[in-house]
C-alpha cells in the first residue's frame, strides 16, 4: 500500500458573506491518504519556502506535524510538485530547533 506524503505551498484568502475579499496570508499544506493539516500564518511566500524546502522540511514536520514524520523520513515526500526520496542528500535530517 502506498501513501505519498505532500507539501505544498500556498496562499489562503479569506472572503466574507458577500464575496469580497478580507485577507491573505501564505502557508502550506500538508496532506496524505490518510489526513490533512495546515499552517497559514507566514507573512509572505519566501518565508513559506524556506520552512517547506528540503533543508528544513523534516525538522518542520517532526516539530508541528509529527503524525506524518516517520513516513515521510522513512520513504520521502513531494513538496511543491517535486519528489524528494527519503536518501536524497538535498533532504535533510530532522534536527532540534533552538529555544
Amino acid at each position: 500500500m502506498s501513501n505519498l506524503i505532500t507539501v505544498q505551498p500556498c496562499q489562503f484568502i479569506d472572503y466574507d458573506l458577500q464575496g469580497v475579499e478580507t485577507d491573505k496570508h501564505w502557508g502550506y499544506r500538508i496532506y496524505d491518504d490518510y489526513g490533512t493539516d495546515y499552517y497559514n500564518l507566514y507573512g509572505s511566500l519566501e518565508e513559506v519556502l524556506e520552512a517547506v524546502s528540503p533543508q528544513n522540511v523534516l525538522t518542520l514536520i517532526a516539530n508541528n506535524h509529527y503524525e506524518f514524520y516517520e513516513y515521510a523520513s522513512e520513504h520521502g515526500l513531494v513538496i511543491g510538485g517535486e519528489w524528494f526520496s527519503a536518501d536524497d542528500d538535498e533532504l535533510a535530517p530532522a534536527r532540534e530547533e533552538d529555544d
